[in-house]
């Protein structure tokens, strides 16, 4: 263990209040082997082909020995395990729902910074809707450890309680804690906390997934409904595709008028959204009917009227 500041480690039988007072207090925390080094060495496994023929990226902020790979909920089942894990999305949605009706996934990448790599300049997530503070948390993410999380390979650098800080104030070296983990492990962290990944100077690739969840109102860093289209998302569990966004975030957000036809149909029948045929809800794009939206239109529709 390095010296100076800690990040505090908890274990996966932590409860999700137990991980919610540690993203209070300081912004960020680790769950220590959530899941099994198996899972986490299938999920690479299956993201290796990717990163055989994925270049690198080419300036400095997104690391210039680093490769990113998208798309991970239509190309990685154990991706989605791990995505819509219950303790991660049950502290998710602790953080998020007093301020929203529904969380959504932000961003999904799979990560290897290859060696040698500086570190990344520290920021903060929430900065991708501009310098504001919203006076609450509009993201919550979750880095995945695929490998081992060594100060010498990498690991993400976050600084404790700067979720509390103005953007103005300037990180010192000394206020910087590691995020040494083992395989299995994740580290969640708030929007604001300031964080980065860490320099690699080992001789292997520091492989992570980073995962971001987001209020259900606010533009997703990463476009879902093009990394996973209708044809795959219709593939998925509910859950998952819900939080790609084939949901309405609360009445009406989210709702579409198909171009080609004036109803969708699920099973060969017109499925309507309580407010007419051409007013559809995303589900109708997978074939699917709503879980639970039908009752809430209704409930909008009768409050306008």
């Amino acid at each position: 263990m390095t010296a100076g500041p800690q990040i505090r480690h908890l274990p996966a039988s932590a409860t999700i209040a137990d991980i919610r007072a540690a993203l209070d207090e300081d912004g960020a925390c680790i769950v220590d082997n959530l899941v099994s080094r198996e899972t986490a060495d299938q999920l690479l496994a299956e993201a290796t082909p990717f990163f055989d023929k994925v270049t690198a990226s080419e300036n400095d902020f997104a690391g210039k020995n680093t490769q990113r790979v998208g798309a991970v909920v239509a190309r990685f089942p154990t991706a989605r395990t791990l995505i819509g894990n219950e303790t991660v999305l049950g502290t998710v949605e602790s953080v998020l729902l007093p301020h929203c009706e529904k969380v959504q996934l932000h961003t999904a990448q799979i990560i290897g910074i290859a060696p040698p790599s500086p570190a990344q300049p520290l920021h903060r997530d929430q900065a991708v809707w501009g310098e504001i503070n919203l006076g609450f948390e509009p993201e919550v993410s979750v880095i995945w450890a695929l490998v081992d999380f060594t100060l010498e390979n990498g690991c993400t650098r976050v600084v404790p309680k700067s979720h509390t800080w103005d953007y103005s104030r300037n990180v010192r070296d000394e206020e910087i804690a590691f995020a040494e983990m083992d395989k299995g492990s994740c580290l969640f962290y708030t929007g604001s906390a300031v964080h980065s990944g860490g320099m690699n100077s080992s001789d292997h690739t520091r492989y992570a997934m980073v995962v971001s969840y987001s209020l259900g109102w606010l533009r997703q860093e990463e476009n879902q409904y093009l990394s996973c289209p209708p044809d795959i998302a219709r593939t998925l569990e509910p859950r998952i595709y819900e939080l790609l966004g084939y949901t309405v975030g609360a009445p009406l957000l989210g709702y579409y008028s198909d171009p080609r036809v004036p109803a969708a149909t699920v099973d060969g029948k017109i499925i309507e959204s309580g407010l007419g045929p051409d007013v559809l809800l995303p589900e109708q794009a997978l074939g699917k009917r709503p879980r639970d939206k039908m009752k809430e239109l209704h409930t909008y529709q009768e409050a306008t009227a």
